[in-house]
């Protein structure tokens, strides 16, 4: 009997990652001129509209969603989207984990890390992350912050052998 090759249909991690507007590795480490040549391509039109709103939280659920199944974060990992009209602020999940999010759990938040609309629920402490990198590249307009255990293994790994790094 012969064994048949399945492949899953739709956008792998590879893909997705490919086609993102940003790989924060590459951005940190000197992409930032070719981003800028090609930042007028990418740029997001402004949203005036509920719908677009709508709709920008519908592609951060599905976002959460996607790099939960393919594998790109873990529980702890989350993504965020800046404001389409507002530069000084960003979407992101409260603290939860991004298989488990829906719109109802995006929330506004200011560089500050304050939520706009005084919510009191739960954030991810890393938000200010997010935060440090929009106020610092206004060209960024989403943020994905992953536990990727190559990494985490090679940080832990500096730590123990080379301290003085750390």
């Amino acid at each position: 009997m012969e064994k048949k090759s399945q492949r899953k249909t739709g956008v792998g991690r590879r893909g997705f990652l490919s086609g993102s507007s940003l790989l924060l590795t590459g951005a940190l480490l000197g992409a930032s001129e070719k981003m800028e040549a090609n930042e007028e391509q990418t740029r997001i039109p402004p949203s005036t509209t509920p719908q677009d709103k709508e709709s920008l939280f519908a592609d951060l659920v599905v976002a959460n969603h996607i790099l939960a199944d393919q594998g790109v974060v873990d529980g702890y990992g989350h993504v965020s989207a800046r404001h389409p009209t507002n530069p000084d602020h960003f979407y992101i999940s409260r603290w939860l984990a991004p298989d488990l999010v829906t719109e109802k759990d995006i929330v506004e938040l200011d560089l500050d890390c304050v939520p706009v609309a005084g919510d009191t629920r739960r954030l991810y402490s890393e938000r200010f992350i997010h935060s440090e990198i929009y106020k610092v590249r206004p060209d960024v307009k989403s943020i994905v912050h992953t536990h990727a255990p190559t990494v985490v293994l090679m940080g832990v790994a500096a730590s123990r052998w080379f301290p003085s790094i750390t």
